[in-house]
């Protein structure tokens, strides 16, 4: 990794249909209307979307392995995990 390039904080949760999803927990949606309660996420859709901490506080967290493809899957599209 070179000086120019930062990490991105992302967390991984298990949604109840056993989807992986990806939170980054510090990027909030529309913080001027929704505080700090919605968040951008990520599911194996392919899509970015926002989700609320009400929904995915509530999730287990996923562990490395099964997180995996949805990190291999952001990581081919640019992100620095």
């Amino acid at each position: 990794m070179t000086n120019t390039e930062t990490t991105t904080l992302i967390q991984f949760y298990i949604e109840p249909d056993g989807t992986i999803l990806a939170i980054w927990p510090r990027e909030f949606y529309n913080l001027k209307l929704y505080g700090t309660g919605i968040v951008n996420c990520y599911s194996s859709n392919g899509q970015h979307s926002q989700c609320s901490r009400n929904y995915f506080e509530e999730l287990p967290l996923a562990s490395y392995k099964q997180s995996k493809q949805l990190r291999q899957e952001l990581e081919s599209i640019g992100y620095q995990l």
